[in-house]
């Protein structure tokens, strides 16, 4: 991924995105296209397909999936160590 990039990582509820990050998944879309770069969803969940499915329907041009239990400090340490590997110009949490 170019560093031109917009992530948000999604929080979910029983498998499903909260209405709040499709919101910014859309918004991300938009700010993405004027700097062309691409939207990313990222998703911690042992079972991702829902979630990722509402996130590409919500403008995301590509998912970052890791498949496990969501526990706040191994999120923080996976996006710490995703974003200093893609360098994305903006993460939205």
């Amino acid at each position: 991924m170019s560093n031109q990039n917009i992530w948000v990582f999604f929080e979910l509820s029983d498998g499903r995105p909260k209405r709040v990050c499709l919101e910014m998944m859309q918004k991300a879309k938009a700010l993405a296209e004027s700097s062309s770069g691409q939207a990313a969803a990222g998703i911690i969940d042992p079972e991702p397909e829902e979630a990722s499915k509402e996130a590409f329907k919500n403008g995301a041009d590509q998912v970052l999936v890791v498949r496990q239990k969501f526990f706040f400090d191994s999120a923080a340490y996976i996006l710490e160590k995703l974003a200093a590997k893609y360098e994305p110009t903006i993460i939205m949490i």
